[in-house]
């Protein structure tokens, strides 16, 4: 009997190191690691450096009225400081040229018409192909650990449903 719980646990990941999970853009996954560089930042903005976190990933166009629409939304909780989350904007023109950016000066621009406070970039070509957005806005959200706990893509995400989505993983509350 023993031996037979002891094959089981093993089989199910549950002794020696934890069972990794799959890399990838869908929730329950870790997420892709990325460097993209801000507009108007001498540093990059690079994921990993993040761990520890909460991470609010926006994949948005500058010219993506949908987008457009969302920003208010993101805007309000960024200013919760109670939060303690990071945030980053990610101009998908690499995947979108239509809606994305021609060039920085059109993401910076966008940036200061909602003065916003996080940092803003243009894609470095990864973050487009390993998050794979089908539609903009795309929001994804990352727990401490970096694993993605919410995906949502093709219309506005409201500031309560982020909210409630990192709650539910985990955020707020003491320790945060």
């Amino acid at each position: 009997m023993r031996a037979a719980l002891l094959a089981l646990l093993l089989l199910a990941g549950c002794l020696g190191q934890p069972a990794g999970r799959e890399v990838g853009p869908l929730v329950g996954n870790t997420a892709p690691d990325f460097t993209v560089q801000p507009v108007g930042a001498n540093a990059t903005w690079h994921l990993a450096e993040h761990r520890g976190r909460f991470v609010v990933l926006d994949l948005m166009g500058v010219n993506c009225e949908p987008c457009r629409v969302e920003m208010p939304h993101l805007l309000a909780l960024s200013q919760d400081r109670s939060l303690g989350f990071d945030m980053v904007s990610v101009d998908m023109a690499s995947v979108y040229p239509g809606l994305g950016a021609k060039d920085t000066r059109d993401i910076q621009q966008f940036r200061a018409g909602f003065n916003a406070t996080w940092d803003f970039a243009p894609d470095s070509g990864r973050v487009g192909r390993d998050y794979e957005p089908i539609v903009l806005p795309t929001t994804v959200i990352l727990d401490r650990e970096g694993v993605i706990v919410f995906r949502s893509g093709g219309g506005t995400v409201t500031e309560q449903q982020m909210r409630g989505a990192m709650e539910r993983a985990g955020l707020g509350g003491p320790g945060v």
